[in-house]
């Protein structure tokens, strides 16, 4: 078998460094998508909370209303 030309050995060297380089990109890629699961998620959670504490305190602001009319 003969020996692998410079050329081979340079095309072989960029084709493992470009999987490589795929391989990495794929996993960072994986780590945004979770990332912005886990932010769209906690929004989501803020949101709620936030919305139930200003319908807490309207409620509370009515009672108080109501009870100085009376």
């Amino acid at each position: 078998m003969p020996e692998p030309n410079e050329a081979f050995r340079s095309a072989l060297d960029w084709s493992a460094r470009a999987a490589q380089a795929l391989q990495e990109v794929r996993a960072r890629q994986l780590e945004l998508k979770d990332g912005f699961a886990s932010l769209a998620v906690a929004e989501s959670r803020r949101q709620e909370a936030l919305a139930a504490r200003n319908v807490v305190g309207e409620d509370k602001m009515r009672e108080g209303f109501a009870q100085q009319l009376v």
